[in-house]
């Protein structure tokens, strides 16, 4: 199956050009061990070009640095400016040693600069303003054109704007998880910063493909989700029995309704999306075309409210707090 349209794009002061409203991301792919899966993974980066999709999301982090080597390799025989391509880095403690992270990063992607460049995750512990104050240099330099964060709170993200200017956040947001609502998502409206979200489909779960008895396996970085918790899962599960039920009363897949939902709300610039094959990323840009009532979005928000006072705030969905 190939994708029959080319996927929207929206227009932001943040950017040069406009940018897809669905963003490919490969923060799924740890390992590339197998050498079918590195050529699955490399078949979804063209599928998705192909279609349209000119947002493409990395990170130091992933696979050590194997996920934006094969980013580099798989974009290098396009166009540069046809793409807006984003990479991240852990926070750092001094200013030079930011400088010389998105240099390597430069390297593994096989670029001369970066769309956007993020701070990953805050740490406790450590001063994120020298780090800003190095992102800020490598901008002045053309190594980097935008500045964003991932994971950060207002609190952390004020501090940050001390030292420089925070042009994009990116934030996990989904019907599973909405607790920036009422505070980074209002912030970023305010103050004209970019939001994209990751996680859309909730780390599958909204795919429907999980039943009410399954546990991620040993060793599955799930594992440390939130939503997988023994105390948590059986309250998603069956919210997304009532979403999955909803879908089929519809006529549309569950992975449709969670992405037109997306697609709704006005705050969300691109909505990072993950993919294994070709055969995925296709499956998530042709739910961008469904039509979905606005009377079957809005018995859907109604679900994700009754579960969103349900699920503990944990911070993030990883449970994960660097120091």
């Amino acid at each position: 199956m190939t994708a029959p349209l080319q996927i929207a794009k929206r227009t932001s002061h943040v950017f040069h050009q406009p940018i897809s409203v669905l963003g490919f991301g490969g923060s799924l792919y740890a390992s590339f061990d197998e050498r079918q899966v590195l050529q699955d993974f490399k078949d979804a980066i063209q599928a998705a070009f192909e279609a349209g999709i000119n947002h493409f999301d990395t990170a130091q982090s992933y696979g050590d640095g194997q996920g934006e080597r094969i980013f580099g390799g798989c974009l290098s025989h396009f166009e540069r400016e046809r793409y807006i391509l984003a990479s991240k880095m852990l926070l750092k403690k001094g200013k030079d040693e930011t400088v010389e992270g998105v240099k390597a990063s430069l390297r593994n992607l096989a670029t001369n600069y970066l769309d956007l460049f993020y701070i990953h995750w805050p740490a406790g512990n450590t001063d994120p303003r020298p780090m800003m104050e190095g992102l800020e240099e490598c901008r002045r330099q053309g190594l980097i054109r935008h500045i964003g964060v991932s994971n950060f709170s207002v609190e952390q993200l004020e501090v940050l704007r001390e030292a420089g200017t925070v042009d994009v956040v990116q934030l996990c947001y989904n019907l599973l998880w909405r607790r920036h609502e009422e505070d980074l998502i209002p912030y970023c409206a305010k103050h004209g910063i970019g939001i994209f979200s990751y996680s859309s489909l909730a780390q599958g779960i909204l795919t429907g493909k999980y039943p009410k008895e399954y546990q991620p396996a040993e060793g599955d970085a799930r594992r440390n989700s939130v939503f997988f918790r023994p105390d948590v899962w059986p309250t998603i599960s069956d919210a997304v029995a009532a979403m999955q039920r909803l879908a089929d009363e519809s006529g549309a897949t569950l992975v449709e309704l969670a992405m037109a939902w997306l697609l709704r709300q006005p705050a969300i610039l691109s909505i990072i999306v993950g993919a294994r094959s070709s055969t995925q990323i296709r499956r998530n840009i042709q739910a961008l075309f469904a039509s979905i009532s606005d009377n079957v979005l809005d018995r859907l928000t109604d679900i994700s409210d009754e579960l969103k006072a349900t699920i503990p705030d944990t911070g993030n969905i990883f449970q994960y707090y660097p120091e």
